[in-house]
């Protein structure tokens, strides 16, 4: 599952539209498309946000926003 799917999954689980998270988080819905569709990714303080809106672990969170090191 892609960075951007991550993100998705936890705005539909915590039942918000992407209006409803981008005032939640401070942002504008046009961010909030671009990171669901892996135009772009949250800065640190953003996903601090995303995590507290969206009811996530700082842990998994970021996890998922870290890419892999091979």
């Amino acid at each position: 599952m892609s960075i951007s799917d991550n993100i998705r999954k936890a705005r539909t689980g915590a039942g918000l539209s992407q209006e409803q998270a981008a005032i939640a988080v401070g942002v504008g819905v046009q961010t909030i498309y671009s990171w669901e569709a892996g135009i772009r990714q949250p800065n640190y303080l953003n996903a601090l946000r995303l995590e507290r809106v969206y009811g996530v672990s700082h842990t998994e969170f970021l996890r998922s926003l870290t890419p892999v090191a091979q």
